[in-house]
């Protein structure tokens, strides 16, 4: 199971249960805390809960939960509290969630990029766009983990649908502040390519030619395909990765630069590290 399966790609209409006194019982699709469903306040009083120095949970919760909340450290509950108040079932508190009571220490956590990640393919237009203005408030490394997620970059690929995740981008450049847009520029062009990163590039003829065909064998049996070209520039070599569709598995197409190596798979454009 990919990480997108794992996190984003079940949309379906989240499970709600109700507990009494106020409090709901609801899917718990990223895996919060211990894994179990997520217990929280149907309609929740937010700066009290995120104005408490130490945070607190609904009180009817199950022993193996309460367990757990009673060992993290407070630091774990508010990161835990702010991923399961965005993941409320209400736009209007999701909404309230990203405008106002998201801490700033909690931002560059992986289960909180995580999260704000997920809203950017959320259904209600304001939340997508609230989830981006949060998302420029992230340091760099934590944006570029988002665009690893949307590109299906990283360890263990995502698994985005493409067309879905140029989608996600276009709304990440419409909230991206003017100071960063040389950084959306270039991690949408490492990522995607040119056109996605709104950078003018005019693959001309002949600017990438064909090199050589390789095979080589692969992990557990399999057999590994490069089809390696050569261009003058890195902007040609993204253009004409970005303008090429690879389906097959274990297919890559690989063009080589003085500025380094770049490829593209079924998952992703990524730097070629080595084809070793």
């Amino acid at each position: 199971m990919s990480i997108w399966d794992k996190f984003f790609s079940k949309r379906k209409t989240p499970q709600i249960k109700s507990f009494g006194r106020g409090v709901i019982e609801i899917d718990n699709k990223w895996g919060i805390g211990d894994g179990t469903p997520l217990l929280v306040e149907a309609s929740p009083d937010l700066e009290r809960i995120f104005s408490n120095p130490n945070p607190t949970v609904p009180q009817r919760i199950t022993a193996k939960n309460r367990e757990y909340w009673e060992s993290v450290s407070v630091s774990e509950k508010r990161i835990n509290l702010v991923m399961a108040y965005l993941a409320h079932p209400n736009p209007e508190i999701k909404i309230s969630m990203l405008q106002h009571h998201i801490p700033a220490e909690v931002l560059n956590t992986i289960g909180v990029t995580d999260v704000l990640t997920d809203l950017l393919f959320h259904s209600d237009v304001e939340i997508r766009h609230e989830a981006a203005k949060v998302v420029w408030k992230c340091g760099k490394a934590s944006l570029k983990g988002v665009f690893n997620i949307l590109s299906s970059q990283g360890m263990t690929p995502s698994g985005v649908i493409p067309n879905e995740a140029r989608r996600a981008v276009e709304i990440l450049g419409d909230a991206c502040p003017p100071e960063q847009k040389q950084l959306f520029e270039q991690l949408a062009l490492d990522a995607f390519g040119p056109t996605v990163a709104g950078l003018k590039s005019e693959l001309k003829s002949g600017a990438v030619y064909i090199k050589e065909k390789v095979t080589k064998p692969g992990l557990f049996g399999t057999t590994s395909t490069y089809e390696v070209y050569t261009a003058t520039n890195k902007i040609d070599a993204l253009a004409f990765l970005e303008s090429r569709e690879v389906t097959q598995k274990y297919y890559s197409i690989v063009v080589e630069t003085p500025e380094g190596n770049w490829a593209k798979d079924s998952e992703s454009i990524y730097e070629e590290k080595g084809m070793g």
